[in-house]
């Protein structure tokens, strides 16, 4: 689990599952974009789930934004939408997907963007800095990201 600003933490599956690393940073949102794959891999997104821990699950694909229809797009919206609106409100959110790298990332990227209001390039930098492995997926899909967060 990375810390990326503030109460924004981002990581991989294994991160949701880890109680005690969740409780040490105060996580009290766990934000899983990555629901459809889940399943496709035989992974229970019902976890053991901590008290005082909200889990909310988004089916987002890992694969190129630019392909995507509006129907893929809408829901791209909503998980970056609760991301934003959990933070607002003073929560510790864990953004993670399967291997933390692409989509959490992106999510991360754009919730910053619009919770900081950091500039949209600025928010996907200091992303690929923390987590380069992300740097290909964010470059890739940014001219459909800033389109997804208008």
């Amino acid at each position: 689990m990375r810390h990326i600003e503030g109460g924004l933490y981002q990581g991989n599956v294994r991160d949701r599952t880890n109680l005690e690393a969740l409780e040490e940073a105060g996580i009290t949102a766990v934000v899983n974009v990555a629901s459809a794959d889940m399943a496709r891999f035989g992974l229970d997104t019902i976890d053991e789930k901590a008290d005082g821990i909200a889990y909310y699950d988004y089916g987002l694909m890992d694969y190129d934004l630019t392909m995507v229809g509006k129907e893929t797009l809408d829901e791209w919206k909503a998980a970056v939408g609760k991301v934003t609106e959990l933070l607002s409100s003073g929560e510790r959110v864990l953004v993670h997907c399967i291997s933390g790298s692409n989509r959490s990332s992106l999510v991360c990227a754009c919730a910053l963007h619009l919770w900081r209001g950091i500039p949209f390039d600025e928010a996907v930098e200091m992303l690929t800095d923390k987590i380069p492995e992300s740097r290909y997926m964010c470059e890739k899909s940014l001219e459909v990201l800033r389109r997804l967060i208008g």
